[in-house]
């Protein structure tokens, strides 16, 4: 069932995606996911971080995880950020799985229906366009 919790959040994830081609969703996937990958694939990490620092707001986690995916792959900042979405969103599913079986000690059943409706919520789905370090942040407070 941990499997399903991770592949059904990603799977439903993925088709906003899939819809928008190869457009970005959400305000901070142009105004700051996007850019910094760029900055990284062109300048490096070390001048990408420089120009974070003055920025409030910033997290640093998710952008050293988007940093790390743009020094290893060389596809376009979209895509980057378009592949991560997804990703992030599987993560909040496992650590919701992972919260209702330790911290409200459900069954595996129980457990994976929870996952399948805050999945298919459309609050989360919405926050999950652009705000990915509230998923990444989310994801991380539960467990």
């Amino acid at each position: 069932m941990a499997f399903f919790s991770l592949s059904f959040p990603a799977l439903i994830r993925s088709i906003p995606e899939l819809i928008a081609g190869p457009w970005p969703l959400g305000f901070d996937t142009v105004s700051s996911y996007a850019p910094f990958v760029k900055i990284v694939q062109t300048q490096g990490l070390e001048p990408a971080f420089a120009g974070l620092l003055w920025r409030e707001h910033v997290a640093p986690l998710l952008y050293w995880i988007l940093g790390l995916i743009a020094s290893f792959i060389s596809l376009s900042p979209f895509a980057v950020t378009k592949s991560i979405a997804p990703l992030l969103y599987a993560l909040l599913g496992v650590s919701l799985y992972s919260f209702a079986r330790r911290g409200l000690v459900w069954d595996q059943k129980k457990a994976f229906l929870l996952v399948i409706i805050a999945s298919l919520y459309f609050v989360p789905l919405r926050l999950s366009w652009d705000l990915y370090k509230n998923t990444l942040g989310y994801a991380f407070f539960l467990p």
